[in-house]
C-alpha cells in the first residue's frame, strides 16, 4: 500500500513538473518574441526617419547610408531595413532595386528560393516581386517548377505574374497547367491566378490564353478553373468571349455552365453573342446549364425571347423557375404588362408563385396597386389585379 502511494505521488509530481516547465517555457518564448517585435518596430522607425530624409531629394542618393549598413550585426536589423526600403519602391523603383542589388538583398532572396523552409521560399517570391527584380524571374520560374507546397506555389505564381514579359507567358501557362494536373494547386487557386494574369496584362493575356488552348490538349478540370478565372477579371474583351463560345462545343455540363457564365458578361448581345448560340441550352438536361443560359439572357431579353423563356417557369428546379421569372421581368414595363395575363395562366403553381414573387421584388406590384399604369394598358392591369385578388389575396 505504501509503495503504491509513493508511485502515485511520483507520477503526480512528474505531471506537475512537466506542466510547470511547459508554462514557464511558453511564458519565456512569448516574452522573448514580444521583445523581438518591439526591437523590430524601433529599428523600423529609425530607418524610416533616415530614408524619409534621403528620399526628400529627387536624386535619392542612398550612398550616404551605406557605411551605417556595414555595421549590421543582426538579421533583425537587415529585415527591418529591407521592409522600410520596400515602402518607397512605388515612388523610386529604380533606386530601390539598385540599392537592394548593391546590398546583396536580391542575391540573398534568390538563394532563399531553394530553401528547405516553405515560409522562406514564399517570402523570397514575394520580396523579389515587390522589388521588381525582372532578372530574378528565370530563377523564380525554375524554383516554381520544383515547388510542391500549395501555398508557396500559389504565392510564387502571383509573384512571377508581376514580373512576366510577353515572351514568358507560354511557359507560365504551361507550368500552371502542370501544377494543377499534379494537384499542387486546386481549381480555386488556378482561377485566382488566371484572373490576376488577365487583369495585369489584359489583351496580351487574352491572346496568350487563346493560343495556349489551341496548341495543346487541356483537361476538363483545368478548363473549368480557366473559365472561372476568365469570368472574374475587371477586364473583358472579345478574345475571352471567343474562348467561352468555343467551349460551348464541348458536352461536359459544368464546362457549358461556366462558359455561359462568362458569356453573360457580354455587353452587346447581337454582336458578341448570337441568340441562336444560347437558346438551345434552355432545353439542356442539366439544370445548372439551363440556369446559366438564362443568366446570359437576363439583361438582353426581348419580346421575341418570351416564348423560349416561359416554359422554364414550369421547370423542375426552383432556381431555374426563379431565374426565368427574373429574366421576364427585365422586359420593358409596357411589354411586361401585356404579357403578364398570359404568363399567369401557366398550370404550374410554383411557376406562378415565382412570377408573383418577382412582381413584388421588382416593384411592379406597387405600380399596379397604385394605379400608376394607365391608357391602353389599363385593361391588362385589371386582368392582373383580378387574378391576384382571386388567387393570392394581395390586393
Amino acid at each position: 500500500m505504501f509503495f503504491t502511494v509513493k508511485v502515485l505521488s511520483f507520477i503526480i509530481f512528474a505531471i506537475f513538473s512537466v506542466n510547470l516547465f511547459l508554462v514557464i517555457y511558453d511564458f519565456i518564448r512569448r516574452f522573448l518574441t514580444q521583445i523581438r517585435y518591439q526591437r523590430l518596430d524601433r529599428t523600423r522607425n529609425r530607418f524610416a526617419k533616415i530614408l524619409e530624409e534621403i528620399f526628400r531629394t529627387p536624386s535619392a542618393d542612398l550612398s550616404k547610408i551605406k557605411p551605417m549598413l556595414k555595421t549590421f550585426s543582426f538579421s533583425l536589423e537587415k529585415q527591418a531595413f529591407l521592409e522600410t526600403l520596400l515602402n518607397y519602391y512605388s515612388k523610386f523603383p529604380e533606386q530601390v532595386l539598385l540599392f537592394a542589388q548593391e546590398l546583396g538583398f536580391v542575391e540573398e532572396y534568390e538563394k532563399k528560393l531553394n530553401s528547405s523552409k516553405p515560409y522562406e521560399r514564399g517570402e523570397a517570391f514575394r520580396t523579389l516581386a515587390i522589388l521588381g527584380s525582372k532578372k530574378s524571374l528565370e530563377k523564380m520560374l525554375d524554383a516554381l517548377k520544383k515547388e510542391d507546397d500549395p501555398e508557396v506555389a500559389f504565392v510564387g505564381f502571383l509573384s512571377c505574374g508581376k514580373l512576366l514579359d510577353k515572351a514568358d507567358f507560354k511557359m507560365f501557362l504551361i507550368l500552371l497547367y502542370e501544377k494543377q494536373s499534379k494537384k499542387v494547386l486546386n481549381l480555386r487557386s488556378v482561377s485566382l491566378i488566371i484572373t490576376d494574369f488577365i487583369d495585369r496584362f489584359k489583351e496580351q493575356a487574352s491572346f496568350s490564353i487563346y493560343d495556349f488552348l489551341k496548341e495543346q490538349p487541356i483537361s476538363i478540370s483545368f478548363r473549368m478553373a480557366l473559365l472561372e478565372g476568365v469570368y472574374h477579371p475587371k477586364h473583358s474583351d472579345e478574345t475571352l468571349l471567343r474562348i467561352a463560345k468555343e467551349h460551348l462545343k464541348l458536352e461536359h455540363p459544368e464546362i457549358l455552365a461556366k462558359a455561359l457564365k462568362v458569356l453573360s458578361k457580354a455587353v452587346e448581345f447581337d454582336k458578341e453573342v448570337g441568340l441562336e448560340e444560347i437558346l438551345p441550352f434552355l432545353r439542356h438536361p442539366s439544370w445548372f446549364v439551363r440556369f446559366s443560359a438564362l443568366k446570359v439572357l437576363e439583361n438582353k431579353i426581348t419580346p421575341e425571347m418570351v416564348d423560349y423563356v416561359t416554359p422554364l417557369l414550369e421547370d423542375k428546379n426552383a432556381l431555374v423557375r426563379r431565374e426565368a421569372a427574373k429574366v421576364l421581368f427585365k422586359l420593358p414595363i409596357e411589354e411586361l404588362i401585356i404579357k403578364l395575363p398570359y404568363l399567369l395562366e401557366i398550370k404550374d403553381p410554383y411557376g406562378r408563385d415565382s412570377l408573383v414573387e418577382e412582381m413584388v421584388m421588382s416593384g411592379v406590384w406597387e405600380r399596379l396597386k397604385e394605379g400608376g399604369i394607365k391608357g391602353p394598358l389599363k385593361s391588362y392591369v385589371e386582368n392582373i389585379m383580378s387574378f391576384l385578388q382571386l388567387n393570392y389575396k394581395m390586393a
